[in-house]
């Protein structure tokens, strides 16, 4: 065993329901050197992991019940950024996987993770306080609330790949839902009661529990008569008391509530943020979530499909730089707006394949959506603007009535129809950029977060189509991405941070793996249970970007000659080399890349993979090109061809205005490190632009340079 505690303890002790402490205090935790460096690493004491293993050692687990837990230990994937130095996700030497030799450990990691699953880290951290004060604990020999919390930590998203999540959260429908935005998780103390008392049941000290709470889950806002429901646990050996919940070999199924549910959810405020913390289906997200406000939207499939589908249309429209897109774009105030992402899903028909896919609620859009998919840029505007009035007439809640004096809900139920619907729309959007390493099940609360902000940008007021089509930049994927797989609320993570770690979930650009040059590539943000550590066992909370300069050994691009020729040669130096550099920091780590040309001791150019992504996303998509009957038209300014990767030298271009082609097909490192050299800390060099080519043809996209009105822009092949 590399972790094993060695107590001259009465074993009996287990099978009787209690714990000698004393003699724990006085024992030895068996362990290497390795395992202990890693516990140090997690900030964990080796008494912690001694008193968590004597306590959860009171729960037998079942055989059916390890088999899951085995199931998701199997499925838990992981990846090493930098050879196998720094590792996301649940790593072979994970501290979970560690704990999971033994049967203690097994039941230590299912006590955590579950508790993980439902509840903060904080609110867990105490529930399991209360559990060792409850089997006898004293003061002096307890493990302070952090340890209790740096253990969750640890185990948390060790069982997001199963459907726990989902289960516990129809049960969670049961209680108390309080008006504020602080869920109510009961009186802590009677949480440890209960966990102590299942088990005795699953040592089979006892036969079986019954638990009796009368749960007010809400008030009718007419009558302000409470409704209880009355529910009652039994053994596998009785039937339960409750028509409503029956037993099949010690799982719990809950029969007819959400239909119940929601059938009277429609007029009630507040009842969300204690009651559904935890997870849902993605079958039934919009219903299960929005009650009927959600049930409204997914029936009226023709107005609400006209208003996902214009939203496809013209984002589709933007990606694809059609002239009208490119001059409403040019249109938006601000520059970190231009910096939007473009995928495949995120526009056009596969944004309305992403939309039936996810949600299969909607599956009544489709021929709706797809129908708006022909029209021309203009067209989907007057289509938007239409469908959003017609929405605002369904919905005629006080915000849809520009009534603010009224606090009266409309026809659609308790939320707004049109918050709702363009926060699906958002959320889709950037879900269209986020891939799942290993599929989980959404938490109610980030479609709900989604909502909420939505409804307090727009406070009542119309929300135009740019506002929703600008919809994601890199910093939204991560928001969402966090909010919808962790369902934590944050604003946002560090501007310059790769990959950020939370509630048991790492959230990472696909750049720290694979290095490309394809923008598409890189705006995929992907998700993994686990944490973000080094090799030591070291944790960290996110990964920022580390320094960017260029070596002043690297030389400039020369050689700028008369484009004659739209088929040139490709230049750039082969055997470029890339290295990824990360450096400790306090909660953090920061990572640099660094490009080496072949013989060069020091890089040639240092830059962070988040400053990457953002510089090629200000580059892409400038290029209308229907790749077909493409020609180069007249009246164009001087062309220039330019060997070599690096930075331009502006003194070899003509005074007078001009576009250069740097020729670097097929060497993606030479036309990154071009790429980062075009811009000054994400902003372009004075009086230039830079064209990133990726599908389109050269001659589009020298046209498109010539309408983009810079003394020089550089077209980087």
């Amino acid at each position: 065993m590399d972790l094993t505690p060695t107590t001259n303890a009465n074993p009996a002790f287990a099978q009787q329901g209690s714990i000698d402490w004393v003699q724990l205090g006085r024992s030895s935790l068996t362990a290497s050197s390795a395992i202990l460096s890693r516990l140090s690493e997690a900030n964990l004491d080796a008494y912690t992991i001694s008193a968590s293993l004597a306590t959860c050692a009171q729960f037998s687990l079942s055989q059916r019940g390890e088999g899951r837990l085995r199931e998701c230990l199997d499925k838990l994937p992981y990846s090493s950024i930098i050879g196998q130095t720094l590792w996301i996700g649940f790593g072979v030497k994970h501290i979970v996987r560690v704990l999971a030799q033994t049967n203690h450990g097994m039941s230590t990691i299912a006590m955590c993770g579950a508790l993980s699953e439902v509840m903060p880290k904080e609110v867990a951290s105490v529930v399991l306080n209360e559990l060792v004060i409850q089997f006898g604990a004293t003061e002096d020999l307890r493990p302070s609330l952090q340890q209790w919390e740096n253990l969750v930590s640890a185990c948390s998203g060790l069982l997001s790949v199963s459907t726990f999540g989902v289960t516990a959260d129809q049960f969670m429908r049961f209680c108390n839902a309080p008006s504020s935005e602080v869920p109510d998780f009961g009186d802590l103390k009677d949480v440890a009661t209960v966990l102590k008392t299942l088990a005795s049941v699953s040592r089979g000290s006892l036969e079986s529990i019954e638990l009796y709470n009368g749960v007010t889950l809400f008030k009718n806002s007419t009558t302000q008569t409470p409704t209880q429901i009355l529910v009652s646990y039994r053994s596998v050996a009785y039937r339960s008391r409750s028509a409503q919940i029956s037993m099949m070999n010690k799982t719990y199924y809950i029969k007819q509530f959400k239909d119940w549910f929601i059938q009277h959810i429609s007029g009630v405020s507040g009842v969300w943020e204690g009651a559904l913390g935890s997870r849902v289906e993605w079958d039934h997200v919009i219903e299960n979530t929005f009650g009927t406000s959600g049930k409204v939207l997914v029936q009226n499939h023709t107005v609400f499909g006209d208003l996902f589908g214009s939203i496809a249309c013209i984002r589709a429209a933007i990606r694809n730089a059609e002239p009208p897109a490119i001059a409403f774009i040019d249109f938006l105030p601000r520059l970190d707006d231009k910096r939007i992402a473009h995928g495949a899903e995120s526009s056009g028909l596969g944004f309305v394949s992403f939309v039936l896919r996810r949600l299969p609620e909607l599956k009544d859009f489709k021929y709706t959506m797809s129908g708006c998919l022909n029209d021309s840029f203009v067209e989907a505007r007057a289509r938007y603007t239409d469908a959003y009035r017609r929405v605002e007439l369904l919905c005629g809640c006080h915000y849809c009535l520009k009534d603010n004096s009224s606090s009266e809900v409309g026809h659609g139920g308790a939320f707004c129809l049109v918050s709702l619907a363009l926060s699906l729309v958002r959320t889709l959007q950037c879900l269209s950029f986020v891939q799942l390493d290993v599929e989980q099940a959404p938490y109610r609360a980030g479609f709900l977060i989604a909502y909420d902000k939505t409804l307090s940008s727009s406070a009542g007021q119309t929300i135009d189509i740019q506002h929703v089509v600008v919809h994601p930049r890199v910093r939204d994927i991560f928001n969402t991405a966090e909010a919808i797989y962790t369902g934590a609320r944050k604003d946002f993570p560090p501007p310059v941070s790769s990959a950020i770690s939370s509630r048991g979930n790492v959230l990472y650009l696909g750049l720290l793996t694979q290095m490309s040059d394809d923008p598409e590539d890189i705006s995929k943000v992907h998700v993994v249970p686990g944490v973000i550590a080094l090799d030591s066992g070291r944790m960290s909370s996110c990964i920022l970007d580390g320094a960017v300069m260029s070596s002043i050994f690297a030389e400039s691009a020369k050689n700028y000659q008369p484009l004659l020729n739209l088929d040139g040669r490709y230049t750039g130096t082969a055997g470029l080399t890339l290295k990824m550099l990360v450096r400790e920091a306090p909660e953090t780590f920061h990572l640099t890349m660094q490009i080496f040309k072949p013989d060069y001791v020091n890089p040639v150019y240092e830059f962070g993979p988040r400053h990457l992504l953002e510089t090629m996303l200000a580059a892409s998509w400038k290029v209308h090109c229907q790749g077909y009957c493409c020609s180069l038209g007249q009246d164009l300014p001087p062309l220039f061809d330019c060997e070599g990767e690096g930075p331009p030298d502006p003194y070899d271009v003509s005074l007078g205005r001009s576009i250069v082609v740097r020729r670097l097909k097929g060497n993606e490192l030479a036309r990154c490190w071009t790429l980062l050299c075009q811009f000054n800390d994400g902003t372009p060099l004075p009086n230039t632009s830079t064209i990133l080519r990726q599908n389109e043809c050269l001659s589009c996209c020298i046209k498109a340079a010539f309408t983009l009105r810079k003394k020089t822009v550089y077209i980087i092949e």
